[in-house]
């Protein structure tokens, strides 16, 4: 039976994201990486996709929350005879870097009865490489070890399991004041009996890192986050569990194959680096005081700009992979029987004319924050500054990876534009060699190619591509990067056509209603409520802003975290999840109201 995509809570330790349900299962753990095949994937296929569950044994109620400023989740059971919390994590590495980037993939569950007693039910019943591997699970010196296609699962637990066949179980029954753990980790033997301090000891130091970061501010911001702090932080550790550390790169989504709409087509694998989300959560990172994350994507950036140029990808693999091939596993039901189930992403073939803006404008703010600039960047930037020049006319497959076929996108073309007016004011800002006078003069043409085929007249709007009537999200976004600006008439005009046609209640978005290539229809896009809120924030419609702002919020699950899009008619949030693309949305769209709140209170005359 499948969950709602709402009622799981994340872990996880910079390499592996687990999802787990209120019922105490895990559902969803590739392994080692996140990028790697599933080792636990009931979230894709309930019968046979393997989970590890702790569950009570009688009918209960459930809820759950994370200890305060961690990414530890408690999961509290109730039955008619006792209380009791499951505590989940996975262990950080501590100490210098050297010893922070030893991979170790551990896994604890902790089980204490807090009023009363309980009993449980264990199931331990992982099925490696997306449950194509048939897994050997065998019972050694009171341990269990897992071998399927020569990769190495081992389980220990305070109380006894039992192999069977392909799992391992157990029932267990505890009372007030007891304690039961296990500990599983991927790869690497666990030697002697169950030291329990020793896990107490990683949780604690679990909980000690997770709090530190939450509370540090390496680039001196603090910002005043007033009744929004608590879901901030949860948007900031919730990007921070998608940051991949051996590579500095970000995950877009813990998941794959989650879908758009129940039983339909448009499931994708979003276990990738994408440069535009990327971009977007440093940034959101960056604006309230974490630097550790934009210095480790910056040097995989510069790596790749100096690498490849004009030749970068819109998505790359989490360790830097350039190809992504995109396949189906047929064998797999899929979520609530959404097929096919995809791994691998085709659009990192693709080619996206939006990625040049957002390079070159993370480059110039980054380096603006800085006054620096990485010399050896430059002849990379100005490359694609020149590549964006010569290429701006040509159609392509626009932010939104249509399927259709490429087109002359409205906002791919802003980008371009983009693009070159910042390589215009790096190289005059730095003293950089450039043909700036031939980027000014493809601009300026980029400019009146946007205004007269991008603009319909009839619709008072800029439309989605220069074939179409019709209205796209993504050209909220025109007046961010300084196009036009946001009071100009014309952007006025336009997001009015976006809010009649796009918007659901008001406040939430489609990012567009045209044949997109794909059968069936997709959910409402939670990050485009965002892009319309920062609008209201940007022309002083605070209360307003507040307003959808708050709405926005009560999408969020028990937790405090966002799906990708959701879908009203069932009230059912869908896509694949947690998206960093929301969260980032939510912690940028707060921190610009309550920078125009503090603006409006410090013009206010004194009483």
């Amino acid at each position: 039976m499948y969950k709602k995509i709402s009622e799981y809570g994340v872990i996880g330790n910079f390499h592996s994201l687990a999802l787990i349900g209120l019922d105490g299962s895990i559902d969803w753990l590739c392994l080692p990486h996140l990028y790697s095949p599933s080792v636990f994937g009931a979230l894709l296929d309930s019968e046979k996709g393997g989970y590890f569950s702790v569950t009570p044994a009688d009918d209960y109620d459930s809820t759950a929350e994370y200890l305060e400023n961690t990414n530890i989740l408690a999961t509290c059971f109730r039955t008619r005879k006792g209380e009791a919390t499951l505590t989940d994590f996975m262990t950080i590495p501590f100490g210098p870097e050297e010893e922070r980037r030893k991979e170790r993939h551990e896994l604890y569950r902790r089980v204490e009865v807090t009023e009363g007693e309980m009993a449980f039910r264990v199931c331990f019943e992982p099925k490696p490489d997306y449950a194509r591997a048939r897994p050997v699970v065998k019972g050694i010196d009171g341990k269990v070890v897992v071998e399927a296609g020569g990769n190495r699962l081992y389980l220990e637990a305070t109380m006894p399991l039992e192999p069977l066949n392909d799992r391992a179980v157990g029932t267990w029954t505890l009372r007030k004041g007891e304690t039961a753990w296990l500990h599983m980790r991927y790869g690497i033997g666990i030697e002697g009996g169950f030291d329990a301090a020793k896990a107490e000891r990683a949780l604690d130091q679990s909980a000690r890192y997770w709090r530190i970061w939450a509370k540090k501010s390496e680039t001196g911001v603090r910002v005043d986050l007033g009744p929004y702090k608590e879901m901030i932080i949860r948007s900031a550790l919730i990007l921070k569990l998608l940051y991949f550390y051996p590579k500095g790169t970000m995950a877009a989504a813990a998941t794959t194959s989650l879908p758009e709409v129940v039983r339909g087509v448009r499931n994708w694998d979003y276990r990738h680096a994408w440069l535009r989300d990327t971009f977007f959560t440093l940034d959101a990172l960056f604006n309230i005081g974490h630097d550790e994350e934009a210095h480790g994507f910056f040097r995989w950036i510069e790596e790749l700009v100096i690498r490849y140029g004009p030749g970068i990808q819109s998505v790359y693999g989490l360790n830097g992979d350039k190809d992504l091939p995109e396949c189906e596993l047929d064998h797999l039901d899929g979520y609530k029987g959404s097929r096919p189930v995809r791994v691998g992403n085709g659009a990192a073939t693709q080619r996206q004319h939006d990625i040049y803006g957002e390079i070159l404008n993370t480059v110039h703010k980054h380096a603006e924050l800085t006054g620096e600039l990485n010399p050896r960047l430059w002849p990379s930037l100005r490359s694609i500054c020149d590549f964006a020049a010569g290429s701006w006319r040509l159609k392509d497959f626009g932010i939104w990876e249509m399927k259709s076929g490429p087109r002359h996108f409205t906002y791919s073309k802003v980008m371009c534009w983009a693009a070159l007016d910042r390589g215009i004011r790096l190289a005059e800002g730095f003293g950089l060699d450039g043909d700036t006078k031939g980027w000014k003069d493809e601009a300026d043409a980029l400019r009146s190619d946007v205004m007269e085929n991008g603009w319909d007249e009839g619709r008072l709007a800029f439309v989605q591509h220069y074939e179409t009537d019709s209205m796209d999200a993504s050209n909220l976004l025109i007046p961010v990067v300084g196009f036009l600006p946001f009071g100009d008439p014309r952007i006025i005009s336009t997001v009015e056509a976006i809010r009649r046609e796009l918007s659901f209640d008001g406040c939430f978005f489609y990012r567009y209603r045209t044949d997109d290539g794909l059968p069936g229809e997709e959910g409402a896009f939670l990050i485009c409520s965002f892009w319309y809120i920062d609008y209201l924030i940007a022309r002083w419609r605070l209360e307003e802003a507040e307003t959808y702002l708050r709405r926005t919020e009560t999408v969020s699950n028990h937790l405090g975290l966002f799906s990708e899009e959701y879908d009203f008619k069932w009230m059912e949030p869908l896509g694949n999840f947690p998206q960093a693309y929301t969260h980032l949305g939510y912690i940028n769209t707060v921190l610009a109201l309550r920078r125009a709140r503090a603006a409006l209170r410090s013009k206010e005359p004194a009483i």
